[in-house]
């Protein structure tokens, strides 16, 4: 079985608005999908390749890598849908570094991606929504809430203060509507809803519903999604 969501990450995730923002994308097989591997014995999954996404057409060279990879290995390619700022995370290293300046008993083989994968940029926060064994039609009703919850804080806006709202549009015109930026991405047991910061008791409606237990069982903030996935069981794209 194969996911494929590349389309869904170019054109809901990649927006590069400074010139040191990137992504982090990793490549890498899952215990749950390879339960008798010998090489995932005695870990979840491992690591078999980090990216950093600089621009569109740097992700688009990396795509047939992507496919490649995850064919070859049944693997999944993840990416953090909160961009990454260079600047910040070199600050960042430079201080881990600092204050274990003293600790010989560092992985350093793993810092970097450690770093990079734990601190991101707040001006462009995402949560994913991680649901399982759910309905596609559940999960549109979900993202229909999330979408409206955005579009009525916006009407507020501008009643509140037309001209102000009118001077930001003017001087953010190349920056989306949040309520542009939520999304479904499917994965191996469900979707995941990917969405700009709100209010999560907005959810409680569907705890109600029987649709998950609890929010938080569901809210993962700067989670990792689906770029694209290959299980054994299936090779075939089902789309194809």
């Amino acid at each position: 079985m194969i996911i494929n969501n590349i389309e869904n990450i170019k054109f809901h995730v990649l927006r590069f608005e400074q010139p040191d923002d990137f992504y982090m994308l990793s490549i890498m097989p899952r215990k749950k999908d390879h339960p008798e591997s010998p090489i995932l014995a005695n870990e979840n999954n491992r690591m078999l390749y980090n990216m950093y996404i600089r621009n569109i057409e740097y992700f688009e060279r990396k795509i047939p890598l992507i496919k490649e990879f995850c064919e070859k290995f049944y693997a999944r390619c993840y990416i953090k849908p909160q961009v990454r700022s260079g600047k910040q995370i070199n600050r960042q290293m430079l201080k881990f570094m600092c204050d274990q300046v003293d600790n010989w008993d560092l992985n350093y083989y793993t810092i970097t991606r450690e770093i990079i994968s734990g601190f991101h940029d707040s001006r462009d926060k995402r949560i994913v929504l991680d649901l399982d064994d759910i309905t596609y039609e559940q999960v549109k009703e979900i993202e229909d809430t999330i979408i409206n919850y955005f579009k009525d804080i916006k009407n507020k806006k501008q009643k509140k203060d037309i001209e102000k709202e009118q001077e930001e549009s003017e001087d953010k015109k190349e920056k989306p509507k949040k309520s542009d930026l939520v999304w479904i991405n499917p994965t191996f047991n469900g979707y995941h809803i990917i969405a700009p910061g709100f209010d999560p008791r907005i959810l409680q409606q569907y705890v109600d519903k029987g649709y998950f237990q609890t929010i938080k069982d569901i809210w993962k903030s700067d989670a990792d999604t689906i770029v694209y996935a290959c299980k054994p069981d299936l090779k075939e794209d089902p789309d194809e």
